[in-house]
């Protein structure tokens, strides 16, 4: 086994601290940079909540995405489905209020004056609406 002098061992010394210190700055950047990433995660629901109480005409669930920009995609194309199902529902024809939509009412047949009897009885079954 070859024997290290005084000088190499100083040298890997220095190269352990350097990579200690390293180590330590990089272990320091990640948790800055966890830290920044919970940031924006907080910031984007934040945006999130705030676009869904302004637009309460849009399902919650529509809302959606994994940045602010992506939300707001979302939420444009939610309001242009609610738009036009808005036009859509606008243009239909309305029935008129109180009317009977579907068939229309019908009127028993009347009796002709003077039958009675199982004369009205046959007249009745022969001209029965139903």
């Amino acid at each position: 086994m070859a024997e290290i002098d005084d000088a190499e061992l100083e040298a890997l010394r220095e190269k352990a601290a350097t990579a200690d210190a390293l180590a330590a700055q990089l272990a320091e950047q990640t948790t800055a940079t966890e830290q920044a990433k919970a940031d924006v995660d907080a910031a984007t629901l934040s945006v999130r909540n705030a676009l869904v109480a302004a637009n309460p005409h849009i399902p919650e669930d529509l809302i959606q995405g994994e940045t602010i920009q992506a939300i707001e995609a979302s939420l444009a194309v939610a309001n242009t489905i609610h738009n036009r199902l808005a036009e859509a529902a606008a243009a239909a024809p309305k029935a008129p209020i109180g009317f009977v939509t579907g068939g229309t009412q019908r009127q028993a047949a009347q009796a002709p004056e003077g039958i009675r009897g199982i004369e009205r009885i046959r007249y009745g079954l022969a001209n029965r609406s139903v």
